[in-house]
């Protein structure tokens, strides 16, 4: 008896499982000529004619129990698609029409984009897209038979061109950039299939380079590639003060080079984007600058000029002899008389010691003397901004931002291998405050700081900055930097 009723239940199971295949319904409508469509290339006969027609259909079979409609939010192109039928049959078939009067763009390819809904009232049905490219009437090229096998527009950075592949029915099958020298494929591609979306392939991506101290540019310039190790000259745009080149995966470095000033960057090229800027500055040899973003800013620095900032809570309470700025810089005027010390009112309780007239020896051991002075907050290096002029002066303070992920023992690793330390305030995430080795700004900390921005994963490693623009702390260009051998003296 159980093995009875076993058999009757099995028996309904099945029946309601066939009832309902019978009854159940596709949930998508049938395309009967494909969902994605690229139509063939639209070109203007000639320069006079200003418009150019699009026309496409789509069939659809409505495979449902219920009417289906349009809706044409997806494109934008409201009064160009037309249904065959306002309301469609269950089982019936149905045209999608679109049909649109394009404006012709002198010296411009137009991709147009676009495509409608197929739905019924409750849930949508199948997307419809649309491809197809407008051009002016100068860019179909023919082969030596006369065949059309692409359209092309030259770029204005005088070295590339995009171009339109088509086959026979010009129907495109990419669209890109390539070198007009060689015909190599650079930039982004799009590949064409049937019925499909389009294939991306990133061959090489578009730089822009602009020269913020354009003055130094001339037509006597040279663009340079670092990829596996070796450098290489490249091709180029040249317009004013933009430059444009193609970096692909393996490049890690760039260079631009004009009458000895040169400008460069290190290339993170997954994470550059396709057509992006960057603004570089040219500089000199015996230049100095400091690094923000892997790119190198420009400064006048003069290491003789020490910007001395005072322990105002020390002056008193270390010598009873001193009460006031003014008396701690005389008592050091008298204590080392070969230096000219001067008060720096636009900074306030600052004084600018000038150690022109001591030997580089001398100024060290004085340095050395002053740091151990409890009334003496820290020795600051003075600067000239390269292309302002604006003065200012840094202490030993840096401000670091690291990229996302860094681990923390890297982290100090990493600052410790340029003689800062971590700050205890300060702390957050990936920015840190961080104290140089010793409350001095000197030559040798612009050099670890210089060393420290270029690492990998820092972005940008600033010094802790105090401006004026009243105050002028008399540096004159070109400043003339320490002997390299001297500021790489042991720590």
């Amino acid at each position: 008896m159980l093995a009875m009723y076993q058999f009757s239940s099995l028996l309904f199971i099945i029946f309601l499982v066939s009832s309902f295949v019978i009854k159940a319904q596709p949930r998508f409508d049938i395309p009967l000529n494909g969902t994605h469509h690229i139509l063939p290339v639209a070109f203007a006969e000639s320069d006079t004619q200003q418009f150019v027609q699009l026309k496409d259909s789509f069939l659809i079979k409505n495979n449902r129990n219920e009417e289906v409609f349009v809706d044409f939010s997806f494109g934008g192109y409201i009064p160009q698609t037309k249904l065959e039928k306002l309301k469609v049959a269950p089982f019936d078939t149905n045209a999608i029409r679109y049909a649109d009067r394009i404006k012709v763009m002198p010296n411009e390819m137009q991709w147009i984009r676009t495509g409608a809904y197929y739905k019924t009232r409750k849930e949508r049905g199948v997307n419809l897209y649309i491809n197809a490219f407008v051009v002016g009437s100068n860019m179909l090229v023919r082969n030596e038979n006369g065949d059309s096998i692409r359209f092309e527009k030259l770029n204005e950075d005088g070295i590339s061109r995009d171009v339109i592949l088509v086959n026979e029915a010009l129907v495109p099958t990419a669209f890109g950039t390539q070198f007009i020298h060689s015909d190599s494929a650079i930039g982004t591609w799009h590949y064409f299939d049937a019925d499909t979306f389009p294939r991306i392939v990133q061959k090489a991506k578009r730089t822009r380079i602009y020269i913020q101290n354009r003055e130094k540019l001339s037509g006597n310039c040279v663009i340079s590639l670092k990829r596996n190790g070796r450098w290489k000259n490249v091709p180029f745009g040249f317009q004013t003060r933009e430059l444009t080149c193609y970096v692909d995966a393996s490049t890690d470095s760039l260079k631009v080079e004009s009458n000895g000033f040169i400008a460069s960057l290190q290339i993170n090229y997954i994470k550059c984007t396709e057509n992006q800027g960057f603004s570089l500055y040219l500089i000199a040899p015996n230049q100095e600058y400091y690094i923000q973003n892997k790119i190198k800013f420009p400064l006048n620095f003069d290491s003789n000029l020490v910007m001395i900032r005072w322990n105002i809570n020390a002056l008193s309470s270390t010598d009873g002899t001193i009460s006031d700025s003014r008396m701690a810089a005389e008592k050091l005027q008298k204590e080392f008389p070969n230096l000219i010390i001067k008060p720096t009112p636009s900074f306030g309780p600052t004084h600018v010691i000038d150690f022109n007239k001591v030997s580089y020896r001398e100024k060290r051991s004085i340095i050395d003397q002053l740091v151990k002075k409890p009334y003496i907050s820290d020795l600051c290096g003075t600067f000239t901004d390269a292309i302002s002029g604006q003065a200012f002066y840094c202490d030993y303070r840096v401000q670091l931002q690291l990229e996302d992920g860094v681990d923390s023992n890297r982290v100090k690793a990493l600052v410790t291998k340029h003689h800062f330390k971590l700050s205890r305030s300060g702390y957050f995430d990936k920015n840190l405050n961080l104290t140089y080795q010793r409350s001095v700004f000197d030559s040798r900390m612009l050099r670890d700081l210089q060393q420290l921005g270029m690492e990998p994963e820092v972005i940008s490693a600033i010094p802790n900055t105090y401006y004026n623009r009243e105050f002028d702390i008399g540096i004159r260009i070109p400043i003339l930097t320490l002997p390299i051998k001297d500021e790489h003296l042991k720590h």
